[in-house]
């Protein structure tokens, strides 16, 4: 399955790199015409770009959450589970080593 997420991963980065390359050269061929102004190509460079970075960032989150979801329904636990559960197993260890204090205590007494 890694294997498969780094191969769509490097699909969709080589879209969008051809994808970019494309845009820059359309406006790039408009500005040289004068079709349109550099200040224009520019601002629209800027946007385009910026809708870029949300999307990937949009799917960035939405691969981190999917990824997630797939781990707990597997069964692996969280950081803050594991956490949790260190907390109480040394909570128990302490309680279970003052209850063997005390039963010692009483066994000590009662000889």
């Amino acid at each position: 399955m890694n294997e498969w997420l780094k191969t769509g991963f490097l699909i969709g980065l080589g879209a969008a790199s051809a994808g970019k390359e494309k845009v820059e050269k359309i406006l790039s061929d408009l500005s040289n015409n004068g079709s349109a102004a550099a200040d224009e190509t520019k601002a629209l460079l800027k946007t385009l770009g910026d809708k870029g970075k949300k999307s990937t960032d949009n799917l960035n989150q939405q691969l981190h959450q999917g990824i997630s979801d797939s781990l707990h329904e597997l069964g692996f636990a969280t950081h803050e589970e594991l956490a949790q559960l260190q907390h109480q197993i040394a909570a128990l260890e302490s309680e279970f080593k003052q209850l063997k204090a005390v039963v010692s205590q009483k066994e000590n007494e009662e000889k």
